[in-house]
């Protein structure tokens, strides 16, 4: 018998897994093989009745390979009441984006969700019953960073999805009007052939990395890009990644406008003493302590 079971999503875009790795995946690599993993994929830039379908095969997927286990852990509501429909005497519903808006459904999913689950993991406070705030980490002591010494200190990162909700248009509208700046972008998604046709010669598109090569790149540079576009609903109901991302490479995060290119060295410091806090490790050590 696992220890725990994991049941979340995992993205996929033309056939190739991204590296857009959410809580789950990292929880997965914390315990290596005392977890047993069922992975959805998702594709991305698909259309609502097509992620509709997806729901209905990722119930298969979870009947078909579940495995006995101590604890369940299921990412979205209705993982975690698949996990007490087949029995699991331990089941956590980890709930990754709250949003209010998101329909009758998907409410109702949730509140049952946490009226059965035996915790509810949250990545900020909601105020729900049996709540715990399992935040984002990053693996600090595992990536080399660089000195100030040898990074390109006019040097810009991105790392997510390519759309325009991202802030990617943002980015590249803003970065037209920069001077003695180079930019790299790592990722893809639906708009990613629009941004390389309105990209000038300083830009760099990588398309999808492992996880160390984009952590390379990252420790490389000095800037990591992450203003949303103003209308993106879920900035307000989760809590992005990629700050953490980036800070954890050293980066200076990038979050509103105009870009302040000033004081490299004294916030690019004040970046790594927040991130070496919430090394995944730390995060996960309750895990032990609590199921095993």
């Amino acid at each position: 018998m696992y220890e725990i079971i994991i049941v979340s999503y995992t993205h996929y875009y033309k056939g190739k897994h991204t590296n857009l790795g959410g809580p789950a995946q990292h929880l997965a690599r914390y315990l290596g093989d005392r977890a047993y993993c069922v992975w959805q994929p998702i594709p991305i830039g698909k259309s609502q009745w097509v992620y509709a379908l997806l729901k209905v095969r990722d119930i298969f997927l979870v009947l078909l390979k579940h495995r006995p286990a101590k604890v369940f852990i299921g990412v979205e509501a209705i993982n975690a009441l698949l996990g007490r429909l087949l029995g699991y005497h331990r089941v956590v519903y980890w709930n990754m984006d709250y949003s209010s808006n998101r329909g009758i459904l998907w409410s109702f999913l949730d509140k049952l969700a946490i009226k059965y689950a035996d915790e509810v993991w949250v990545l900020k406070d909601r105020g729900v019953s049996k709540q715990r705030v399992v935040t984002i980490g990053c693996w600090f002591n595992e990536i080399k960073k660089l000195p100030l010494s040898e990074i390109d200190n006019r040097g810009i990162v991105y790392i997510g999805l390519l759309e325009d909700m991202q802030g990617v248009g943002l980015l590249l509208e803003a970065f037209r009007e920069m001077s003695d700046t180079r930019l790299t972008i790592i990722g893809t998604g639906k708009d990613e052939n629009k941004y390389k046709k309105s990209a000038d010669w300083r830009v760099r598109f990588t398309g999808i990395l492992s996880d160390e090569e984009a952590q390379e790149i990252m420790c490389r540079n000095a800037f990591g890009w992450a203003v949303y576009h103003p209308d993106n609903p879920t900035i307000k109901t989760t809590l992005p990644t990629k700050p953490m991302t980036y800070m954890s490479c050293g980066l200076v995060v990038i979050d509103k406008l105009p870009v302040n290119f000033d004081n490299l060295e004294e916030r690019r410091e004040e970046a790594l003493r927040c991130a070496k806090k919430y090394d995944w490790s730390n995060i996960f050590s309750f895990i032990e302590r609590r199921f095993m």
